[in-house]
């Protein structure tokens, strides 16, 4: 590159610093289900974000997944599916986990990534979210927000809504598979999925390991800050998990709610969303409950992903302001 190019580079680079917040970002389209996106990558300092839009739009969809160990960007298909006929109108952004970056062609490279790793627990993901989001929103003016996540992204929801910097935007939280009880008391219930009580059954490994709960705690205290794995998390993460309850998070949160849970969910124990509801019923109207009846982890039933999306869709829309005339 020659000394004029570099030059030019790094005025274009500070530019969009000081204007933007953000040092860099790409243009380009992305198809997924037959529908065209235009997607933008940016970096945030350390971060990553994508924004992605179909049309116009002043309301904007925040997803946030569940626990891998690649870019956000691979769970975009999940997404599409269950918000529906929502991506129409709104404008979706899907914050980066931690400063993990697109590419690498799917592979889940930071799962050997100490320096990732180190930082993958309840307070990392929270502060890496939130400052990605508030960065965004702070430089993107909208009329409305949505977030909405799915596993360990959903238990991260009320956490990332009382570190905005604008909570009023935020006008409903859908919560997928997780629900309000913490990780200890989801595993405590798990120990009882032996297909001897009506419940969905577990494998015969996870099993025993749920049915070990009082030790595996132990464990879990001794090797806090191990980046070891133990089934397909680090002791680290387990530990900052393991006591967190975001039905304490939830008692602060003044706007609509969904929470959505599959009756069959052996990953996270249906017991998890209805903790939410035994503590707070509707909480003045506020607070909605869809139960799956035949639905697994990841909604895979006779429900599923689809009639999903004319629900979340359908209930987005009628959380959103009313366009005016």
């Amino acid at each position: 590159m020659k000394t004029q190019d570099r030059i030019i580079h790094f005025l274009t680079s500070l530019l969009l610093l000081l204007f933007t917040g953000c040092n860099s970002f790409l243009k380009e389209s992305l198809t997924i289900d037959n529908n065209k996106f235009d997607m933008k990558t940016m970096h945030y300092r350390k971060h990553y974000a994508y924004e992605l839009k179909k049309n116009e739009s002043d309301n904007l969809i925040i997803c946030i997944p569940g626990t891998n160990y690649k870019s956000v960007i691979y769970s975009l298909p999940f997404f599409i599916k269950v918000l529906g006929s929502s991506i129409e109108n709104n404008i979706i952004l899907m914050p980066e986990r931690l400063t993990m970056k697109f590419g690498t062609d799917g592979k889940d490279i930071y799962r050997t990534d100490n320096t990732v790793l180190n930082e993958y627990t309840l307070e990392g993901l929270l502060n890496a979210y939130s400052d990605t989001i508030n960065r965004y929103i702070d430089k993107n003016k909208y009329k409305s927000i949505i977030l909405i996540g799915h596993s360990e992204g959903a238990s991260l929801l009320p956490g990332i809504y009382l570190r905005l910097g604008n909570k009023d935007l935020v006008k409903g939280i859908v919560s997928m598979s997780y629900g309000g009880q913490s990780l200890y008391e989801q595993i405590k219930e798990l120990a009882t999925y032996d297909g001897t009580t009506g419940k969905p059954k577990l494998n015969d490994v996870q099993l025993e390991m749920c049915k070990r709960y009082a030790e595996l705690r132990k464990i879990v205290i001794a090797k806090k800050d191990s980046l070891e794995w133990l089934d397909n998390y680090t002791y680290k993460w387990w530990y900052s998990f393991m006591d967190y309850s975001p039905v304490t998070d939830y008692a602060s949160i003044d706007c609509p709610v969904l929470f959505i849970h599959g009756e069959d969910d052996v990953t996270v124990p249906v017991s998890s969303t209805r903790y939410v509801e035994k503590t707070f019923g509707d909480k003045n109207g506020l607070f909605e409950y869809y139960y799956d009846q035949t639905g697994d982890h990841s909604f895979n039933s006779e429900w599923g992903e689809h009639k999903m999306g004319e629900y979340i869709s359908n209930w987005i829309k009628a959380s959103e302001p009313k366009q005016s005339l």
